[in-house]
């Protein structure tokens, strides 16, 4: 008995150290991929860096009537001062404290809201951390916004009380306030308090904590958009098609809006994804011809191309999603046969089916948590029907560990958990 007690504490002390491990070589990799004192700016950092100097410059309620991203920006500056540093620089390095707030959140939701063994568990968290090193010290709300949201999971998965459901509602809400893609969360949120609420206290109380939790939310969203509405004149999302003349803001001429529908209706230069469309590009067209309209909101580019917009979904639920999961594990080189198979449908069709049998094998594991695999899921296909052009992989980083439990499982059962680790570190320190 004694023995057995001892080689317990020595595994989860193994598995704590090798987390440890982890994290350390995700942050110290990262440091050297994105340089904390870059001048070049990654992806949207520019935009982030606007708004916060904006705040900086023009306080608080000026900050909030332009609806941009608002605690992203106040972090940025208070770290700003906490560190003594540029603002730019303040949000590299909190990025780095999202990911291990995030990483220790995700921790406590695994160990008590599962029944998973600390092996798969350790593997997570190891997996969890690769799949964030792209985003370490660098300023862009995806990661700033995770604590948030996965405080807000932890909440829900809480179950008890009233105070719990309302506090989760604040949390995601803090979360849109920086990432308003969290916006599309509230729906797999609320059905997973729902149904969670339903089976434990029946569906008084089931109903009266899906009311909290929305109305929190709601207030708050009214509230946060309430100086923007007044000033504007409409609801001030967060709109990166802007820049600023002093305090005044400039719409751009053209939006990320028309620019992702030429994408997907015109593309008159067969360009491979949107990044390789120029504004220029856009412009161009616009100009040549003006009786096309590419400000289509997302409902108006549903209704007049549906077809198009279901294949679209279907496309990135069977391949989009099982490739995204794959790509953070060490066994994810295996499509170096790319080199020689050019076709990427063939690359993502094996990646599904590699996937789908791991999910088959491992369904225990999903029914055991079904509750956790209904939000991931609900908030993935909200989000496959909202968005028309490809999804990014920084928009899942909060889910995708979720979705991972059924491949961790498998490795863990037939491979040593030893080996799966030093593969996973060695992957991540060298890839």
């Amino acid at each position: 008995m004694k023995i057995q007690l001892l080689n317990k504490f020595n595994a989860e002390k193994y598995f704590k150290y090798a987390v440890i491990i982890a994290i350390i070589t995700v942050i110290i990799k990262a440091y050297f991929e994105h340089s904390i004192s870059s001048t070049i700016l990654a992806g949207d950092e520019s935009f982030y860096y606007q708004e916060s100097e904006y705040l900086k410059k023009y306080g608080l309620y000026k900050s909030l009537t332009q609806g941009t991203s608002l605690l992203f920006s106040i972090i940025i500056v208070l770290c700003s001062k906490l560190f003594g540093t540029t603002l730019l620089v303040a949000g590299r390095i909190y990025s780095v404290i999202a990911f291990v707030a995030s990483s220790a959140i995700l921790y406590k939701i695994l160990k008590k809201y599962t029944e998973l063994s600390a092996a798969i568990i350790a593997f997570t968290l190891i997996y969890f951390a690769g799949m964030c090193r792209t985003w370490l010290w660098v300023e862009l709300a995806d990661l700033a916004s995770m604590p948030f949201v996965l405080g807000a999971l932890y909440l829900i998965l809480h179950n008890k009380g009233y105070v719990s459901v309302a506090l989760s509602g604040l949390l995601l809400f803090l979360g849109f306030a920086i990432k308003p893609t969290c916006l599309i969360m509230l729906p797999a949120f609320i059905a997973g308090v729902a149904v969670l609420r339903y089976r434990t206290y029946g569906l008084k109380q089931s109903a009266i904590s899906v009311l909290i939790m929305g109305s929190i939310f709601v207030f708050c969203f009214g509230l946060y958009h309430l100086p923007g509405y007044k000033e504007q004149g409409r609801l001030m999302l967060e709109s990166k098609n802007h820049t600023y003349n002093g305090e005044k803001r400039v719409e751009n001429k053209t939006s990320w809006v028309e620019r992702n529908v030429y994408l997907e209706l015109y593309n008159v230069n067969n360009k491979i994804n949107n990044w390789h469309i120029t504004w220029e590009e856009v412009d161009t067209f616009k100009m040549l011809h003006p009786e096309i309209n590419l400000n289509l909101s997302t409902s108006e580019y549903i209704t007049q191309n549906p077809i198009a917009h279901l294949k679209k979904t279907i496309s990135k639920i069977a391949l989009f999603l099982p490739y995204e999961i794959q790509s953070g594990f060490f066994f994810c080189k295996w499509n170096i046969v790319n080199h020689w198979v050019k076709n990427y449908f063939i690359i993502q069709f094996i990646t599904m089916l590699l996937i789908v049998s791991m999910y088959v094998r491992e369904r225990e594991i999903i029914k055991k948590n079904n509750v956790l695999f209904l939000i991931v899921s609900v908030y993935f296909l909200s989000l496959s029907l909202y968005v028309f052009i490809d999804l990014q992989s920084n928009w899942l980083l909060w889910c995708i560990p979720f979705f991972a439990l059924p491949v961790v499982s498998f490795l863990t059962r037939y491979i040593n958990i030893t080996a799966l680790i030093i593969l996973q570190i060695l992957f991540m320190a060298v890839i």
